[in-house]
């Protein structure tokens, strides 16, 4: 009995996957797998494995704040077992804060799956969950391939990422992608106040002087899955390359669109001749920006005066008349450096109301 820990992020889906194999010599009977822990307590029985069947389970839970999700696997069965010690494993997902952690599920290809995809009926899976790339949904026979493990494709000493671990990503027919999602629920008003900064970045590239080419994007969804805003990365071409087979950094940083809550990574290939397209270390990391507090004081009789930090630049002034629900709109007022603080006088009576700092 093997797991398959998923990427764990607070406010997302866990997945965890379950391989039991007969590795036999003999058929096993009444095989009974109990699970406890996090998923609660679960269990799953078989009247029947023969020598070398296997059967999957896909669990899936939510944690809301970063913790150690333990969970505890049990195997038996009536027949005689040669080796008992592997019926009995303990399961550890570590939950990642949402912020200053990679969003991208097995961004370097270092988890291709062990073995075929089972039949369907067997058991309710995801979508990924048994896909050859585990975290992704791919289509077109996107795959992975080694550092070193063929000709004209990267070498171990190839420009690409310094810190590299075995494999990378390629482009298995003329397109190829694979995509996965990511939930923001759980940051909604950071979101919101349009200060929540992303960093993506990843290594692409191709073969000698193919003009094939990987890419790397990233599209923000609103509660209804709207497209809000799609950012990509790549590809990098063979004059980019100066046709030699390498893997180059792109990068973007940027801001969150308010109203995202669900995210969508693509990885895109095409190529004119086998294995010629490539990408590895994928990134996309969250990272806050501390809002400057926006202080309120009295202003000649009837009026207020705003202020801020001039350290914290490129704010505009948004005005609601209710926070229930609100109704966010520019403020147009002529803002002043005083000391250490911009200043923005509001005068007119019509513009009272709720206030708030905000990026564009």
């Amino acid at each position: 009995m093997t797991d398959q820990p998923g990427p764990a992020i607070v406010g997302n889906p866990i997945p965890l996957s379950i391989i039991v194999t007969n590795q036999g010599p003999f058929e096993a009977t009444k095989v009974l797998l109990t699970i406890k822990g996090s998923f609660g307590l679960q269990t799953n029985s078989w009247p029947l494995l023969n020598a070398g069947d296997c059967r999957y389970l896909v669990l899936s839970v939510n944690a809301e704040s970063p913790t150690l999700l333990t969970n505890s696997a049990f195997l038996s069965s009536d027949s005689p077992d040669p080796v008992p010690e592997d019926n009995h494993v303990e399961l550890v997902s570590s939950v990642n804060t949402i912020y200053g952690t990679n969003l991208v599920a097995n961004p370097c290809a270092e988890f291709p799956w062990p073995v075929a995809r089972p039949v369907a009926e067997w058991w309710w899976i995801s979508a990924s969950a048994f896909s050859p790339i585990p975290g992704w949904w791919v289509t077109s026979n996107l795959t992975v391939n080694s550092y070193g493990a063929g000709v004209g494709v990267p070498a171990a000493d190839s420009p690409g990422p310094p810190y590299r671990g075995t494999n990378y990503f390629v482009g298995g027919s003329f397109l190829s992608t694979g995509g996965q999602y990511r939930d923001l629920w759980a940051v909604a008003a950071a979101v919101d106040s349009g200060g929540l900064r992303f960093e993506m970045s990843a290594y692409l590239g191709g073969a000698r002087d193919m003009n094939g080419g990987a890419s790397f994007g990233v599209e923000f969804f609103d509660a209804l899955h709207r497209t809000l805003k799609s950012v990509w990365l790549g590809p990098v071409t063979a004059p980019d390359r100066t046709n030699v087979t390498a893997l180059l950094l792109r990068s973007v940083g940027g801001y969150v669109p308010r109203g995202t809550r669900h995210l969508q990574f693509t990885i895109v290939t095409t190529r004119d001749w086998p294995d010629s397209s490539f990408a590895d270390d994928l990134s996309f990391v969250l990272l806050p920006t501390e809002s400057p507090t926006l202080e309120v004081a009295s202003f000649a009789t009837k009026g207020l005066l705003l202020a801020w930090p001039t350290n914290k630049t490129g704010y505009v002034i948004q005005r609601s008349p209710s926070l229930l629900p609100a109704s966010w709109t520019t403020v147009q007022s002529q803002i002043i450096v005083v000391g250490d603080r911009f200043t923005a006088p509001i005068q007119d009576l019509e513009n009272y109301g709720f206030y708030r700092l905000s990026k564009p």
